[in-house]
């Protein structure tokens, strides 16, 4: 991982327009939400991922104002995908798969988990979300660790009907298991890749290695 002041220095030169490439940006899953790809870069520069999408996308002292990832995954802008796509050497094509407009586009908005928490008018009379709010399973996170992938964010983790992890057929958390607050996610560097993590206590998922988590490593050969 870069030092806090290498990285202070790169968001400098981001914010003051001189550079729009980053030296460093992890590769998309196929799979994955555009918000979680998009805080995987961020954690490499000690950011978050609503920071970064403001420096690459919003010119000069504006890029203060954004700092949430809302509505980055449902229906982002081209010109937003363009941007966010040369700054870390990806074609547009690759980036825009991960919008849920593009993978599912004769999908109703309301069949995504949205936080209702965060509302913004839609036509003036009914309000709807514009944060996604997505689960995650604890034997997917466990997998990636133990085979030495990035955790990321999957796409069907926030299909408002499903409730459970296609891979392991186990219900989503939504709630951290350590402070019980729900809403907060974010990435933190590990081992040359990223954990996911509570942004409010600040504990890794998954923490301790269970019966399920050590049944999972045995399945894969990893103990």
């Amino acid at each position: 991982m870069l030092e806090l002041s290498q990285a202070c220095w790169i968001c400098a030169r981001l914010n003051a327009r001189c550079s729009r490439v980053l030296p460093l940006a992890p590769r998309p899953m196929e799979d994955e939400l555009l918000s979680s790809w998009l805080s995987r870069v961020a954690c490499r520069y000690d950011l978050d991922g609503g920071a970064l999408r403001g420096l690459l996308t919003t010119p000069g002292d504006d890029a203060e104002t954004m700092t949430t990832l809302h509505g980055l995954d449902y229906q982002p802008a081209h010109e937003e995908i363009a941007v966010l796509a040369a700054a870390a050497r990806l074609p547009v094509e690759r980036l825009s798969t991960l919008a849920l407009t593009t993978a599912h586009p004769t999908w109703p908005r309301h069949w995504y988990a949205w936080d209702w928490g965060v509302l913004v008018p839609s036509n003036g009379t009914e309000p709807y979300a514009n944060a996604l709010a997505p689960g995650w399973c604890d034997l997917c996170l466990s997998e990636d660790q133990a085979v030495g992938r990035h955790a990321y964010l999957r796409r069907h983790w926030a299909y408002a009907a499903v409730g459970f992890c296609h891979r392991h057929r186990l219900p989503l958390r939504h709630l951290c298991p350590f402070c019980q607050t729900a809403g907060s996610l974010r990435f933190v560097p590990s081992d040359g890749g990223t954990r996911l993590c509570c942004g409010n206590c600040d504990l890794t998922f998954p923490r301790q290695k269970g019966h399920r988590v050590k049944r999972l490593e045995a399945r894969l050969g990893l103990v």
